[in-house]
């Protein structure tokens, strides 16, 4: 019983982290954009100086 279990849970390990690696990338991704966008702003309001 115990090394059914065992199998099991590894078995869906790579699954877990695959999504929890596409997860840490597209939230990477969003703060990119979020950051890109900051700095647009922060450009703009310096050359108005």
């Amino acid at each position: 019983m115990d090394r059914l279990v065992q199998s099991f849970s590894l078995s869906e390990m790579p699954v877990k982290y695959g999504i929890i690696e596409e997860w840490q990338t597209r939230i990477q991704v969003k703060q990119d954009e979020d950051r890109l966008k900051q700095n647009s702003k922060e450009k703009k309001r310096f050359n108005e100086c």
